[in-house]
This record gives C-alpha cells, sequence and structure tokens, in this order.
C-alpha cells in the first residue's frame, strides 16, 4: 500500500490493521485521541522527508521500519515517542546521506522471545540529531550480528543516546559511535548492563555517563563498559 500526503489515525474509533502489509509513505504520520495502529509484522517504508507525531508505543509501535533515505530528512517531533521491535533500517539505499532528526524520543526494543537479532540496520551516511533521546533496550542477551554500526557520524548534535540493559545484557559495538551524550545502564536494581566496545570508539561531545539516575533519560542502575581487542 502506497499512501501520499498525510498518515493520520485520530480518534478512539480509528484503528489500523496493518497485518503483514509494506506501507510505503511519502508524507508525515500522526497519532492522536486514542488512535490504535496495529502494526502486527508489517513494514513502514517513509521514502522522503516528514514527521511522526504522536505516542507509537506499546500496542501502537512499529514492527519494521524504514526511513532516513538519501537526501531525506524524518522529524519525530518533541513530545512524540516512536518504538519498534523489528528492524529500524536508515538509508536502505546506501547511498548519500540520509537524516534523524529526534527531537521526540525513539526506542529499539528487544522484547523477550524475539527472532531478531539486529535490529539496527544502519546502511550508508545516517545522521542522528536533535534534542531528544534515542534508546535500545534490550531484554535479552545480544552478542551476534551487532547493533551498533559505523555511520552514527555527526559528533556536534545533541542527541542523547543509550543503551538500557535487561538481564545482564552485552551488547556489541560493530562501528565506531557518535552522540551528542552517551549512556549505559540496566533497567533496574540487580541488573547490569555490559557494552564491549570492541577496540571501537565512542564519541560523546556532552559527557558520558554509565548508570543513570534520571527519570527523563529512562535508566536506573548500574552500566559498564568492556573492551576485547
Amino acid at each position: 500500500m502506497q499512501i501520499d500526503g498525510l498518515f493520520s489515525l485520530d480518534g478512539a474509533n480509528a484503528e489500523f490493521k496493518a497485518r503483514g502489509s509494506q506501507l510505503t509513505m511519502n508524507g508525515s504520520l500522526n497519532l492522536a485521541n486514542s488512535a490504535v495502529f496495529n502494526a502486527q509484522t508489517s513494514t513502514v517504508r517513509i521514502l522522503g522527508s516528514g514527521s511522526i507525531t504522536g505516542q507509537w508505543q506499546s500496542g501502537n509501535m512499529f514492527k519494521h521500519l524504514q526511513m532516513a533515505y538519501t537526501g531525506q530528512n524524518v522529524t519525530i517531533n518533541a513530545g512524540s515517542l516512536v518504538q519498534l521491535d523489528g528492524i529500524l533500517t536508515t538509508n536502505p539505499t546506501a547511498s548519500g546521506t540520509g537524516t534523524i532528526t529526534a527531537n521526540g524520543d525513539l526506542e529499539i526494543m528487544d522484547l523477550p522471545g524475539s527472532a531478531v537479532s539486529n535490529h539496527l540496520s544502519i546502511n550508508g551516511t545516517t545522521i542522528f540529531q536533535g534534542t531528544g533521546m534515542m534508546r535500545l533496550m534490550f531484554e535479552d542477551n545480544i552478542n551476534n550480528n551487532g547493533v551498533l554500526g559505523a555511520g552514527l557520524d555527526n559528533p556536534a548534535n545533541t542527541l542523547i543516546m543509550g543503551i538500557l540493559g535487561h538481564n545482564g545484557v552485552v551488547v556489541p559495538m560493530q562501528g565506531n559511535l557518535y552522540a551528542g551524550s552517551f549512556m549505559v545502564a540496566g533497567s533496574g536494581a540487580g541488573n547490569l548492563a555490559t557494552l564491549n566496545t570492541n577496540d571501537f570508539t565512542i564519541t560523546a561531545t556532552n559527557g558520558m555517563q554509565l548508570g543513570v539516575t534520571t527519570a527523563e533519560a529512562g535508566f536506573d542502575a548500574p552500566g559498564r563498559l568492556s573492551e576485547t581487542g
């Protein structure tokens, strides 16, 4: 299905069941006033520049999301939350530069029993920027295929990037990582999240924290860095 212009779900009687479809968007997305987006196993492709507004979380979260195509900028508006528990693919054509401006929050979830081993696929050059927060939230150990790749290459941005680990997860880096600020933490008391740098570099222009206690950040337990040659 291809949708040109605004895709808007507004009101308690508005429900969209995507099933296993591929939805191709050429405009902005809006979710408001108790509307329901049931992603099921679908893939949403945002081909152009536009914005995402609303609380796309929990029962309204995306499954697979593709955006930041070459020359395009997708903005998550302030106060909005975008969650997905499948694969976020950026700049799928792997040429030129695509941009995600997260003035709201972007959360990539690894839920228990997930068959997805690589939730973040960065292609070509992808700039992550904005005043919000990008969280990678893992329920299970992720020790294969890498989840942090090269391409996060705008060290001057203000975006906060964080790893939130459940049950002592270990997250391996597969490329250099750049962010305005960077955090590693567990999800609660007794949980420890570990980021294995694999000798790659982390550049955080506004600082780095291991274990964060602020509610805004969403992290509240220890974090740890480890390094292997």
